[in-house]
Formats: C-alpha cells, structure tokens, sequence
C-alpha cells in the first residue's frame, strides 16, 4: 500500500509491504505498544515517541506527538490519481452554497453569518430518521446567509446555508 502523508505543509511517502513500512524509501522498523485506544509508546531505533490520537476526522488526524501537535492528512493511491488529475479537494472548489442532503430537522446551528469556515468544519446538527447528523462545509469560505433556524423541518435539497 501507498500512501503519502501531509503534515506541516511537507509531505512524505509510506509504503507497507506485508510487514515492512518505507518513509520515503528508507526502510523502518516501528515497535508500536498500545497503552489504550488513544494513546501509544512507539519506538523506532533507540529512539521512543509518546504518541495520543487527539482527533480523526476521514483521512485528517490530528497526533501529539512527545508533547507536539501536529496536523496530517493520508492521501492513499486514488487520492493521489485524483489529485493528479486535478480532482484532489472539495475546498479548492468554489461553493456558493449547501443543501440539505436529507429531510430532517434541525437541531443546532453552530456558526453565524459572516464567519470564515473551512472544508470540514461543522456548520449544523440535522436530526434525519432519529439519527443526528453533523453537517461540515464541503469546501472553504465565508457565511452570507443562513437560511434555517433551530426546529425548522427541512426537505432534501433546500438551501440551508449560501456562501460569498
């Protein structure tokens, strides 16, 4: 498997072989013990890392690593084709506005008209078959109107938030 890894505006490749992982054609030998579901002791060499998973959002991550924050995004073999062909994110593509993927009610409306958002931040919770659902940005860009209040019913397809 191939992956390349984003972080910090650098980027690496990651490749495993059955049992044997390559950070950008170095072989490494990671010894990895689980403390619990989050948390990790990782020793590479004679080197050892304190590792916590402080949050996983699809193929975004979010390590610290010895006491350091740091931001990655995992792009596998698709992302990368993707992305060489020019089809690589939702935020660089200019949105204008969101609609409701489903019939639903709303349940929060968690950001205000004029606030800056990213691709993937939590702009509402819809509740759709008693199940709630976090609604993200599907790209980056600034709130013009929000169109829907706490308790509104919403069909598939309305406008629910446009974009400048």
């Amino acid at each position: 498997m191939n992956y390349r890894v984003k972080s910090s505006g650098k980027s690496f490749e990651l490749t495993q072989k059955e049992e044997q992982w390559m950070v950008n054609g170095t072989p490494v030998t990671p010894d990895v013990v689980a403390l619990s579901d989050r948390h990790f002791h990782v020793l590479i060499g004679n080197k050892g890392y304190r590792v916590e998973l402080l949050s996983r959002d699809g193929k975004h991550f979010a390590w610290k690593i010895n006491g350091i924050v740091y931001q990655n995004e995992v792009q596998d073999s698709l992302d990368q084709m993707l992305e060489k062909l020019g089809f690589d994110s939702a935020a660089s593509k200019k949105i204008n506005e969101l609609k409701a993927p489903m019939p639903g009610l709303v349940l929060k409306v968690l950001v205000e008209t004029g606030a800056e958002v990213k691709a993937g931040d939590p702009l509402m919770v819809l509740e759709s078959m008693k199940m709630e659902n976090l609604i993200k940005s599907p790209g980056d860009g600034i709130l013009s109107e929000i169109n829907v209040q706490v308790g509104q019913t919403v069909e598939k397809g309305t406008v629910m938030i446009k974009f400048q």
